[in-house]
């Protein structure tokens, strides 16, 4: 899925509208996968919103299991990125409520 222009949220409910299974245990899962580049080793900031279950990984290892809403709350990690291309890895499953969003940017 490609966001379009002045699009800022991923509204996973509406992609998938069959697998909001309210946050269950072994509910289906969205996975989220993008990119950025550097030019140095350092820590960046990443601010994310999410609805409501989440975990994150950058470059294969693990930096967050338990990423919580609510929903449009947005919370901050700082992840220490290498230079060059950064992979993060997102996976989420939906909220109580049946909400299922979540959102990314980069804080330079």
């Amino acid at each position: 899925v490609t966001l379009a222009p002045g699009e800022r949220l991923l509204d996973l409910q509406k992609l998938y509208p069959n697998a909001v299974e309210k946050g269950i245990e072994g509910a289906q899962e969205a996975e989220v996968v993008f990119s950025f580049e550097i030019d140095t080793a350092r820590p960046v900031t990443l601010a994310y919103c999410n609805d409501w279950f989440g975990e994150l990984e950058l470059n294969g290892q693990p930096v967050a299991r338990a990423l919580h809403g609510p929903f449009p709350n947005w919370s901050s990690l700082r992840l220490n990125a290498k230079p060059g291309r950064n992979e993060v890895r997102f996976r989420t499953r939906s909220g109580s409520a049946g909400a299922w969003k979540c959102g990314f940017r980069l804080v330079r």
